[in-house]
């Protein structure tokens, strides 16, 4: 069934946003929506992303507060106990040493641990994006399908009706006959679609309900209210010159990958270790006081991590080629989603007047009423318009996912959505 596989994907995966990022950790409050908007809002609130989200963040947070932190000294002590010719002798030494990190192996890993920070906020931020794009089609398909059930009821109806009176004529000609089992045959298919459409509206309404943690009530009258249309442009009119968060969010990878790198050559210097170092002797009576300084240093003799550097270099060399691929990408994308809203805006202007078609559609049943058309005909207007009904809708959800993943690739789409 057209449209159906699409949306039933989107439901595997994640079913409902928010708008903005300060959304991201939902209320524990019940959800109570009385309109459309309210609707929105429950399930855009509660979704698990934003919340995996805003925790990713707060861990980069830690993590680069953690970066920044000097490495604590170490204190280390020794008594030794021996006899010198019936003499006790002692021997008690103790050392502080702080660690000294040579070769910028602390400001490489804070670098590093910035530039992750900033990319958990763009995840955040285009999660808020992705969440936004998809509770408006689950909501738009709901609605869609509230239209799309009562059309095949109708029709379903109408098979049955016909069925019914060629069943109470009694004695059938061989012409009436195969009417019958034409009509007997289109009913029953149309039963199994029905049957489609009731299941995938379950699937959608138990959803949103998991999504927001309770079982809510969703009818027409709320699902009515809620209207992505109005306004639409009818050509996408660019705004923000600024790069995508999906290109920052790659120049970033590459200025982390830089960092790493940084930090790999760091680690090819031994770190230093230096402090005082506090001695007592004592031979029978005698005692002695001592003190100095320690150090500490491995020598690189056998590894002088040329592997972990040769990684790096790679890794830095990646992540800066997939940068540049990533602004070609995302430009051919943009592109590509303009032509497609935009063709899409007029088809689905052209062909917005469903309800003259049902009207066309019920006078063909009156005809053949009055024996002017065939049964044929009848379940061909009936499948034509149901095909269409459903083509038109895929179009409808198509537009505006193109337009809103727009506006998400120009930064705004929270700006466009609150007008």
């Amino acid at each position: 069934m057209a449209g159906k596989s699409l949306i039933l994907t989107r439901i595997g995966f994640s079913f409902c946003g928010v708008m903005f990022a300060h959304f991201a950790v939902a209320s524990n409050t019940a959800c109570t929506p009385k309109t459309g908007n309210d609707l929105f809002k429950c399930v855009r609130e509660r979704h698990v992303s934003l919340k995996v989200s805003a925790l990713d963040l707060k861990k980069a947070e830690g993590n680069l507060k953690q970066a920044g932190n000097f490495t604590n000294p170490e204190f280390g002590s020794s008594g030794i106990v021996g006899d010198n010719f019936g003499q006790t002798t002692t021997e008690i030494q103790a050392d502080l040493q702080f660690i000294l990190e040579m070769g910028g192996k602390r400001s490489a890993r804070k670098g590093s641990a910035e530039s992750a920070k900033k990319i958990a906020e763009i995840d955040l931020n285009l999660t808020n994006d992705q969440v936004t794009i998809e509770a408006g089609q689950l909501i738009l398909r709901l609605r869609q399908l509230e239209k799309e059930i009562a059309a095949f009821k109708e029709a379903l109806e109408t098979f049955s009706r016909i069925e019914r009176q060629y069943r109470g004529r009694g004695r059938l000609s061989p012409e009436q006959e195969v009417s019958l089992a034409v009509f007997e045959i289109a009913a029953k298919d149309t039963a199994l679609k029905l049957s489609s459409l009731f299941d995938e509206q379950r699937q959608v309404r138990d959803a949103i309900s998991a999504t927001i943690g309770q079982e809510v009530t969703i009818n027409w009258n709320t699902l009515s209210a809620v209207d992505f249309r109005p306004n639409l442009p009818e050509r996408f009119q660019i705004k923000n010159e600024i790069e995508s968060q999906q290109i920052t969010k790659s120049n970033l990878e590459a200025q982390q990958s830089e960092m790493n790198l940084e930090l790999e050559k760091g680690n090819s210097w031994p770190d230093l270790k230096i402090g005082p170092v506090f001695k007592i002797n004592t031979d029978g009576s005698d005692r002695f006081y001592s003190g100095g300084v320690g150090l500490s240093l491995p020598l690189p003799l056998f590894n002088v991590n040329g592997g972990a550097r040769a990684a790096a270099r790679a890794e830095a060399e990646k992540t800066k080629l997939l940068a540049e691929r990533q602004k070609q990408e995302v430009a051919l994308y943009k592109n590509r989603l303009i032509e497609k809203y935009e063709r899409l805006r007029v088809h689905t202007t052209k062909m917005n007047d469903i309800d003259a078609l049902d009207k066309k559609h019920r006078r063909l049943e009156s005809l053949f009423s009055q024996g002017v058309v065939s049964s044929a005909l009848v379940i061909e207007s009936h499948r034509q318009l149901l095909e269409f009904l459903q083509e038109y809708h895929t179009a409808e959800r198509t537009q505006l996912e193109s337009l809103w993943k727009l506006y998400s690739l120009e930064n705004r789409l929270s700006e466009e959505i609150v007008k």
